[in-house]
Formats: structure tokens, sequence, C-alpha cells
């Protein structure tokens, strides 16, 4: 059975649909079947970019939205097949206090799954929330894994900044 919050997950991502590209029927060139079928089968909308990775937008808590993205291509770890799924948070104009990164750091504490991070190249560094999965996790975790990395994101994001541009 799905939790609330999983339903309210899905609802939301098919109310924002209808003004955000649909999934292809065919797979587009870099993409992973496995997700399209996970995705599509839970009736989620998404966009992929010329990579083959995956964009979906989700609607949260008072009219805010974030955006996920997943990375169509995986990476190994001995036997593990991985694939990262994350959500920008912040793009600082200028680099990030100890303060803030030793907030982020102790949240990381106190996360179940995932961890903060940055990406990009040192002068234009993005605050994301990120998770490493199981490349093979099926549907119910995958859509569990989606629901924690949008609200940990959204929530950091509104506390950070105030904002709303995820």
């Amino acid at each position: 059975m799905k939790s609330a919050a999983t339903q309210l997950l899905i609802a939301s991502a098919l109310l924002l649909s209808t003004s955000f590209a649909a999934h292809a029927k065919d797979d587009p060139v870099g993409s992973d079947k496995r997700i399209n079928q996970q995705l599509q089968a839970a009736d989620l909308k998404y966009t992929i970019d010329d990579d083959g990775d995956y964009r979906l937008l989700f609607s949260t808590k008072d009219e805010r939205s974030q955006q996920v993205f997943m990375k169509a291509s995986t990476e190994r770890y001995d036997d593990f097949e991985i694939r990262e799924i994350f959500s920008p948070v912040l793009q600082p104009d200028k680099p990030m206090s100890t303060a803030l990164m030793s907030k982020l750091l102790a949240h990381n504490n106190t996360v179940k799954i995932g961890a903060w991070r940055t990406m990009g190249p040192p002068d234009a560094l993005t605050l994301v929330f990120a998770v490493q999965l199981d490349a093979a996790a099926n549907q119910s975790t995958l859509l569990s894994v989606l629901e924690a990395v949008v609200n940990t994101a959204d929530d950091m994001e509104l506390e950070l900044s105030g904002e709303d541009r995820f």
C-alpha cells in the first residue's frame, strides 16, 4: 500500500504534467528502459535531455514545486550498479559559509537516505540533495526515494532562500 505522502507525490506530478512535457512512447537514445517503464507505470511525467537524463517536476506544500533529476547513466562499485537522483536547492553567488557547510553536514547525520553535496565547477557550484540508489531498485523504492529527495530539497530551499527557484 502506498503512503499518503507517496500518493500526494504522484498526484502532484500528474497535476504539474499538464504544463510539463510528457514522456515519449519510444525510449530516447541514452535513456534507461528500466526507469522509463517505472515512471510510466507510476504515470509520472518527465522530460529527457540530450544525455538521456530525466527531469521531473513535483508540486510540494504551499504551492511550491521541486525539480528532480535522475541520471540515465549508472556507475559501478564492485558488483553494485548505482544511479544518482538529485534535486538542486541553491546556486550561491559567493562561496558557501562555514556555518552553512556545517549545517548541511549536521543535517546529513539526520536523514535516512541521501546527502548534501555540490555539483558543477568551483565558480558556479549548485547545492543539491542527492541519493545514490541501486539502479535495479523496484518501483516502490524509486518512488520512496523520489519522495525523500523532493521533500528534503524543498524544505532546505525554503529554509535557506525563502524562494522557489527549483
